[in-house]
């Protein structure tokens, strides 16, 4: 399987799955417009294939200007507002992001995408691995932190330097595993694994997750042994 024919079949799906969420869309920028005012859709800067930049499309889900603080929020960040913080709990913030696999900047599988400032920092040699492929909206690394917000403090200094310390490198071994295993029946298991995941029934799908995460350790164990 080619990645052209991977591109090729996630941008079209991407192409539907915005048609089918548009009243979705157009009812949470009118939500977004009477709870806080301003500008509906969030343009983050992140790093995409060999570190270059592209813009990535959100709903904006925090008060004009807040990001300036950093990028990184824990689950009951002040910044974000009432009707944002309902958007996130249900990824509905993460849908713009289909224009982005649409315009083949982005798949629906694969490594989420990094701000900028958090991989010219943070990235050590081994994580470039992951920046060989189109970053994702979904991965195995998304998946295993789905709710990573509530691990992260309040204040975001704080968040920004355990979330790379701490979580980032767990969550960029997860993404190895699936990196170094495509396919595309292991694409279409994430994907539905992902719906699920939203709906809290993902259960089928437990004795997968447990492989990926023995698979990351096991990589994040060779990398500690090769620079021990």
């Amino acid at each position: 399987m080619t990645q052209n024919h991977t591109s090729g079949w996630q941008r079209i799906l991407a192409g539907a799955g915005l048609l089918i969420t548009s009243p979705v869309l157009a009812g949470a920028a009118a939500g977004i417009k009477l709870s806080d005012g301003g500008a509906v859709f969030y343009r983050a800067t992140r790093a995409g294939v060999a570190r270059v930049p592209f813009t990535m499309y959100k709903l904006r889900t925090m008060r004009h200007g807040a990001d300036q603080a950093g990028s990184i929020t824990a689950a009951d960040d002040p910044r974000v507002f009432p009707f944002g913080r309902w958007l996130r709990q249900l990824k509905v913030d993460e849908l713009p992001q289909l224009l982005n696999v649409v315009r083949g900047e982005m798949a629906l599988v694969g490594p989420r995408p990094e701000a900028v400032d958090i991989v010219r920092e943070y990235y050590l040699p081994w994580m470039d691995e992951t920046l060989t492929v189109p970053p994702g909206i979904t991965g195995p690394g998304s998946l295993h932190f789905i709710a990573q917000d509530r691990q992260l403090p309040r204040d975001p200094a704080q968040a920004r330097e355990v979330y790379a310390r701490e979580i980032l490198p767990i969550k960029l071994a997860h993404e190895l595993v699936y990196i170094r295993s495509r396919s595309l029946g292991y694409e279409i298991q994430l994907i539905v694994r992902t719906l699920l995941r939203m709906f809290s029934a993902d259960g089928l799908f437990e004795s997968a997750a447990e492989l990926e995460g023995r698979e990351a350790r096991a990589i994040l164990g060779g990398i500690g042994s090769q620079t021990s």
